[in-house]
């Protein structure tokens, strides 16, 4: 039941972010995007307009920004991703509101999803957490939410059940999961605290796979 990490990610959250400005040769300028062997190739072709833009790289790491939150997102799976997905999203959001000092910011989040293999997974989270009532019978799933202090932050944490693809010897097949994501989210009335919550996104994934693992465990069979 060991936890498999699935995104990583950082959600900046003010009230006057510029759409306009996010492009890839202004993340160069500005030196936001940390130096790459091989450089940065694009996923898709990249957009930047008033009020969204967005950029995909073909090592699965992704930008968008709106007017009100920035999201840098890591994909954690497949054959081309970055390494320490962690590290390089916490340090793409410190350089932006490092540069964009006076922006508004409001809050700061780190996002985080991952799943466990269950062989029968919306049968065993209903056994588990659906209780002992008539209410049960015929119950095919359950989704639970769940709300913790953690820290300085709030720890949101949604668990499914779902499906995810396995590779075993060259051959891919469909395995029933228990899929987890997790928000922990931080008030941030201005930059230094921003950049201290973006500085929590490793604890913070830590905290997480802990979680993911003893839940793990508390499911298996």
């Amino acid at each position: 039941m060991t936890p498999v990490l699935v995104e990583v990610s950082s959600v900046v959250v003010a009230n006057a972010h510029n759409p306009s400005i996010l492009n890839h040769d202004w993340l160069l300028a500005n030196k936001v995007l940390p130096e790459l062997p091989g450089g940065w190739e694009f996923a898709e072709l990249p957009f930047t307009t008033p009020p969204l833009s967005s950029i995909q790289y073909q090592n699965n790491l992704r930008l968008v920004l709106d007017p009100s939150r920035l999201a840098i997102t890591a994909q954690t799976l497949g054959g081309n991703v970055v390494a320490d997905p962690d590290g390089v999203v916490s340090q793409l959001a410190t350089s932006y509101v490092s540069i964009l000092k006076h922006i508004p910011y409001v809050a700061v989040g780190s996002n985080f999803k991952a799943y466990v293999e269950c062989t029968n997974a919306p049968r065993r989270l209903v056994q588990t957490f659906g209780g002992t009532g008539h209410w049960t019978d015929g119950l095919a799933s359950l989704s639970i939410k769940l709300n913790h202090g953690v820290r300085d932050c709030e720890r949101h944490l949604d668990v499914s059940s779902s499906t995810a693809q396995k590779s075993e010897e060259n051959e891919s097949k469909t395995v029933n999961v228990v899929l987890m994501s997790a928000n922990y989210h931080r008030k941030t009335p201005d930059k230094d605290i921003a950049l201290r919550a973006i500085g929590e996104t490793s604890a913070d994934l830590e905290d997480f796979m802990r979680f993911a693992t003893d839940f793990g465990m508390e499911i298996d069979v």
